[in-house]
């Protein structure tokens, strides 16, 4: 099966590009810069193609000849539903009837634009005429590290309750789900949330990270508007990116990991071994 993976460049379409091409799938990467091709072929693409979604004939060309697309679009983006839009034309038109669509984990979430824009595209999903199927993932665990990443030496900002609740899933088992979809016609029509098994706090997280890095943090609860973040973001993302922190504030980010198991055949990565595979991936370079 011959897969254009949208979104190659950010984690999610690095990673599932990067597990569709080790699991034997033909992988047509998208990227929307020319000088990510490289990095597009390093994950072990066959093809990669240059395409912006606001330009249709460019999606259509970069849609010609696959069987499968999927489509995963960066964060806190307005023109989502739109670009879903487009994308599900060119799938319509180059003949590739499945169609897997990379949503959230509980998208009718009115205090979540962003996530409320994936609802809203889910719909035209299910309204295309293809062959679907929506994956709708928890936070990554690879979110936590990021946390870690971006905080000053020996502190950890989190920009919400450190002690809310969520059931982070590694995004290298999305991918490996993502292939369990593609592979199996079973998967037809359905809608899946994703989620680990184990249902932990930031802080609970965070003994995890000091225990596997060896370096304790103290956790301090900070602004979420005064974390360094993109600096292609406007006000609007800035502004989405705080309501969400208020969600998980108040409710954290909590799934089954039911649907996981399933398709994974096994229970989904502990969040102590996506640290300790983060180490060894820094170690090594790993481009994933």
């Amino acid at each position: 099966m011959k897969v254009l993976v949208c979104g190659v460049g950010g984690i999610s379409g690095n990673t599932v590009a990067s597990v569709l091409s080790e699991r034997g799938f033909a992988v047509r990467a998208l990227v929307h810069r020319p000088e990510r091709k490289d990095e597009a072929a390093a994950l072990g693409a066959q093809e990669v193609v240059v395409a912006d979604y606001d330009d249709e004939e460019s999606v259509r060309r970069a849609a010609e000849g696959v069987d499968a697309i999927y489509f995963v679009a960066a964060s806190y983006r307005e023109s989502e539903p739109r670009w879903v839009e487009v994308m599900l034309r060119a799938a319509t038109g180059s003949g590739a009837d499945r169609f897997v669509y990379h949503s959230v984990l509980h998208p009718y979430t009115p205090s979540m634009p962003h996530h409320e824009r994936k609802a809203k595209a889910e719909i035209l999903v299910r309204a295309s005429g293809l062959r679907w199927t929506i994956l709708q993932p928890a936070m990554y665990a690879q979110t936590v590290l990021r946390i870690r990443q971006r905080s000053r030496d020996g502190e950890l900002h989190v920009p919400y309750d450190p002690d809310a609740k969520f059931a982070v899933i590694d995004v290298c088992d999305i991918g490996a789900c993502a292939a369990s979809v593609l592979a199996d016609d079973a998967h037809v029509y359905a809608c899946y949330e994703l989620a680990g098994a184990e249902i932990q706090s930031v802080r609970e997280m965070a003994a995890t990270m000091d225990r596997v890095l060896g370096e304790p943090r103290r956790i301090v609860q900070v602004d979420p508007k005064t974390l360094p973040l993109p600096p292609a973001w406007g006000e609007r993302q800035r502004h989405e990116y705080a309501l969400m922190c208020q969600e998980y504030d108040a409710h954290g980010l909590l799934g089954s990991s039911t649907v996981a198991e399933l398709l994974l055949g096994r229970k989904p990565t502990p969040f102590a071994d996506v640290v300790a595979r983060d180490v060894r991936d820094a170690q090594t370079g790993s481009v994933r």
